[in-house]
């Protein structure tokens, strides 16, 4: 289950060919098994994390990582809309980085199909710290 803006490219790929990334897609799903972690850094509306977490079964997880607010909150709506993930999948805000001094403060999230709005940069999850959810 989806919720989607068919304004949006990567939704409006989901609704045509159930799936985003057609070719990333297809290696994703061979070299996942039932068990493992995995970790999709930049998981913008979920559309490799929610399939992955079918994927591999409740004996694995998925830690998906999104750092802008627009694209964490549908993220977690498309995780509401699939309850049977809320195990496998876990929502996690934060850009990651290996050089924090040099991290962007905004990222594209977006890729709107509509005129001049595909520039649009969306600015991480506040400058405040966040505490480690896993410490």
């Amino acid at each position: 289950m989806w919720e989607l803006d068919l304004s949006e490219g990567i939704d409006l790929s989901i609704y045509l060919f159930g799936r985003f990334e057609r070719d990333t897609s297809k290696a994703l799903k061979k070299a996942t098994r039932p068990g493992m972690v995995i970790f999709d850094i930049g998981a913008n509306v979920g559309a490799h994390a929610l399939p992955m977490a079918r994927w591999i079964g409740e004996s694995g997880q998925v830690y998906a990582f999104e750092p802008t607010d627009w694209a964490f909150s549908r993220l977690k709506r498309n995780l509401n809309l699939n309850p049977s993930l809320s195990r496998t999948l876990i929502p996690v805000q934060c850009a990651l980085t290996d050089n924090a001094a040099e991290t962007p403060k905004a990222f594209h999230s977006s890729w709107s199909l509509k005129e001049n709005k595909s520039t649009i940069l969306y600015m991480v999850a506040g400058s405040r710290k966040r505490q480690n959810p896993y410490s």
